[in-house]
């Protein structure tokens, strides 16, 4: 995460000195163009909004604040989650199906990070299953009882599988084969603040399975599945 931050700050500020030096040199000619000088500077000012921008982002989500953490139907968020995802799905020709068990427990958290968590883990998916060029484009979120207590989440694809990939380095900054190298990354941050897990397998049919279990605030009663297509 501390490699994520940097190069998104990184960037703004090197935009920052850039437009800085070219003020600077500017304004020492004596025949100094003001309005060259000043657009430069206006660069600049941007470039700061920018990178502060990022790290309010940064702060905001590592801010531990007990009252943007409420009870969650997983069930719901899912759904939702899917939902936000399907035109996309559509867009990309990708089979995108949710499976849920009935009368799940709710788990505590801060739905706005773990919606991001969840998107995270199908761009992933859609990116694997584009890289993969195989007929097969389904991609399935399930949500059940791991056991007592907890809550497990699944997002499988018909992608490309990890094989050559030590398994542990998907969810590292940079990450070669992942989408963008860093929103596995993010989705580990955020399980992780929650108190969670996260982690990957290969599929043996193809493909491959992200999954992550939160603590549940009760016990659900029912594992029965229902199907949206």
């Amino acid at each position: 995460m501390a490699a994520t931050i940097a190069r998104e700050v990184n960037q703004p500020l090197a935009a920052i000195m850039s437009n800085l030096e070219g003020a600077r040199r500017l304004a020492s000619r004596k025949d100094s163009d003001n309005a060259r000088v000043i657009a430069a500077l206006d660069d600049a000012i941007a470039e700061v909004k920018s990178a502060a921008t990022v790290l309010r982002r940064v702060r905001s989500f590592f801010k531990a604040e007990d009252d943007a953490r409420v009870a969650i139907d997983p069930s719901g968020l899912v759904q939702q989650v899917a939902a936000l995802a399907d035109e996309e799905a559509t867009r990309r020709k990708i089979s995108l199906q949710v499976a849920v068990a009935n009368h799940l427990p709710k788990i505590r958290g801060d739905p706005a990070q773990l919606r991001q968590c969840l998107l995270n883990l199908l761009a992933n998916a859609f990116d694997a299953i584009d890289r993969s060029r195989s007929e097969r484009r389904e991609v399935l979120i399930r949500a059940d009882l791991e056991k007592p207590g907890s809550v497990n989440i699944k997002v499988d694809d018909s992608g490309v599988a990890f094989d050559r990939l030590n398994v542990k380095e998907l969810f590292a900054p940079f990450s070669v084969g992942v989408s963008e190298g860093t929103g596995l990354l993010v989705a580990r941050s955020i399980i992780e603040s929650h108190g969670g897990r996260i982690w990957a397998e290969s599929d043996a049919s193809g493909g491959a399975k992200f999954l992550f279990i939160l603590p549940a605030i009760s016990r659900g009663r029912s594992h029965k599945s229902k199907r949206r297509g």
